[in-house]
């Protein structure tokens, strides 16, 4: 099972503060393995094995996190009001939390298991959700340039973060693992003679695409 919900500033803080603080919180709490670079992009940017927490917040906000180098321009966040008089907040979307969730049944296989099938059920599922990303990485992975949003490009792949958990929030047996997609990918060409130069030829990053409706259906909060 696979959901998706959306990063932004306003409930970016619980990430990006808990992590950089090293807190025990839900996304590194005791017992757990630490998070993993998953994704081309993150190859691309040297972001291999376990996840630095000063990398961690960097990539959200669009930096490198070996330069500091903008990679790709986070708007500020407005408040405005809108027809109704009400006020709003628009903000920047700074990743997509991807849940990869196994079956009930394996969850409960690997908590009950001995070492040996915990470490089968372990391997089997690691390669499955690694199998995932490179899916969506290949059928999900697109920007939108040019006037409207009309020329399709492909992206190089993902900066992602992964944060594999056995148990839910309530305690009980729930293999699953966050992969945080940082909203952001690059193109393969952006130079003079594209089809489409971009409005910002000289800087290949940009947000991450568009998604394919077949590819995810959004949940309501992570577990």
């Amino acid at each position: 099972m696979v959901g998706v919900t959306k990063v932004q500033r306003a409930n970016a803080s619980y990430w990006i503060e808990a992590v950089a603080e090293g807190g025990e919180d839900y996304y590194e709490k005791p017992g757990e393995a630490p998070g993993e670079w998953q994704g081309e992009l993150a190859s691309k940017l040297r972001l291999q094995g376990e996840i630095d927490k000063a990398a961690y917040a960097a990539i959200l906000e669009g930096r490198d996190p070996h330069s500091g180098v903008e990679l790709v321009h986070r708007p500020a966040t407005r408040t405005f009001t809108d027809s109704a008089g009400r006020q709003r907040t628009k903000e920047p979307v700074l990743a997509f939390d991807v849940r990869f969730a196994a079956s009930k049944s394996v969850s409960l296989i690997y908590a009950l298991g001995d070492e040996a099938v915990r470490n089968q059920v372990l391997g089997a599922y690691d390669r499955a959700m690694a199998a995932g990303v490179r899916y969506l990485e290949r059928e999900a992975c697109f920007v939108q340039r040019g006037k409207g949003g009309k020329v399709i490009e492909p992206g190089s792949g993902f900066a992602a973060m992964a944060f594999r958990h056995r148990m839910s929030r309530a305690g009980d047996p729930a293999l699953h693992t966050h992969v945080l997609v940082a909203n952001l990918t690059q193109t393969p060409s952006t130079g003079a003679g594209s089809p489409s130069p971009p409005p910002r030829a000289a800087r290949p990053f940009t947000s991450t695409p568009r998604r394919r409706a077949m590819s995810f259906r959004p949940s309501c909060a992570p577990s």
